[in-house]
């Protein structure tokens, strides 16, 4: 059975019509379109920049307390051979130097404390190689300071001065330090300046204050090395070494009677051939002013009352 349509009477629809006005909208104001977002930056922002501000102020993390973890100062060159001691190391950074430099850091912020300037603080003392700092939370800083090498000593006039490896001077001697047995590197005499001028006087006293320079020293300080690769029980009994320049040396051994003229990069042949000539020298010409080794064919004698070389 088909459906059938239903249809409304046209009298009942009315016709569609248009508004003669557009249609207002009501606009926001501006604090309730941007006040919003602006509120969640906010506090998006605002909270972790408090915190760190806090953090920055709050006296519970204010430093209370340094630790401090030293090495010790190594004393003398080191000469490898067999069954060798290991060298002896003294304390020249105490723990009280240490807490007494960081005493006006206490009571700052943690969080705040510039660690370069903790380690700039900690190398003003010339004993000092290096140092490192690091932060423990809640109030502890701990410093690391390691200090430097003492290889010899440097002689100038009545004073003496500890020397690093490098031959840089590092401090004097303090009249309270322990037994000091390090090699004294020395220079002659400068000749005195209210004696009478002679010819060439002024050329020699500016040579000889040439000689106290860093690269002199280094060289005295490899010369150790030199001598401990040909004997290295004169290395250990090894008590001067005297700049004369132009890579010249004079050495004391307390083994042996009497100084060597020797010349760096030449020890190693010429000690050899000097070991067996030793008792002889010291039995026939008596006192011995100095032994020249700077010679590649040729040994000399210098005895201490002649001006006469006997040469070997």
């Amino acid at each position: 059975m088909t459906p059938r349509p239903i249809h409304a009477p046209r009298g009942n629809v009315l016709p569609f019509r248009h508004r003669g006005a557009a249609v207002r909208f009501r606009r926001r104001p501006l604090i309730t379109r941007y006040g919003r977002p602006v509120a969640g930056a906010a506090l998006v922002l605002g909270v972790p920049i408090a915190i760190a501000l806090w953090l920055m102020s709050t006296p519970r993390l204010a430093l209370a307390a340094v630790t401090v973890v030293s090495e010790p100062s190594l004393l003398g060159i080191v000469i490898h051979r067999p069954h060798q001691r290991p060298p002896r190391s003294v304390r020249r950074v105490s723990n009280a130097w240490v807490q007494r430099a960081m005493r006006p850091m206490l009571g700052s912020n943690l969080l705040s404390l510039d660690l370069n300037t903790v380690v700039a603080t900690l190398e003003q003392n010339p004993w000092v190689l290096a140092a490192e700092a690091r932060k423990e939370l809640p109030h502890r800083l701990r410093v690391r300071v390691i200090e430097r090498p003492a290889a010899a000593l440097l002689q100038d006039g009545e004073q003496l001065f500890y020397l690093d490896r490098r031959g840089t001077v590092i401090a004097p001697v303090g009249t309270t330090d322990p037994g000091i047995d390090l090699v004294v590197i020395s220079r002659p005499p400068i000749p005195d300046a209210g004696a009478a001028p002679t010819p060439g006087a002024d050329r020699a006293l500016d040579a000889d204050r040439a000689l106290d320079t860093a690269r002199e020293r280094r060289a005295a300080l490899a010369l150790v090395s030199e001598l401990a690769s040909a004997r290295p029980d004169w290395a250990q009994q090894l008590s001067e070494i005297e700049l004369l320049g132009m890579g010249d040396f004079r050495l004391f051994v307390a083994s042996i009677p009497f100084p060597l003229l020797v010349r760096a990069g030449t020890l190693h042949g010429r000690i050899r051939r000097l070991e067996a000539l030793v008792p002889q020298i010291a039995a026939h010409y008596g006192a011995i002013r100095a032994v020249d080794l700077r010679f590649a064919r040729r040994i000399i004698v210098q005895p201490a009352e002649t001006t006469a070389f006997m040469r070997s």
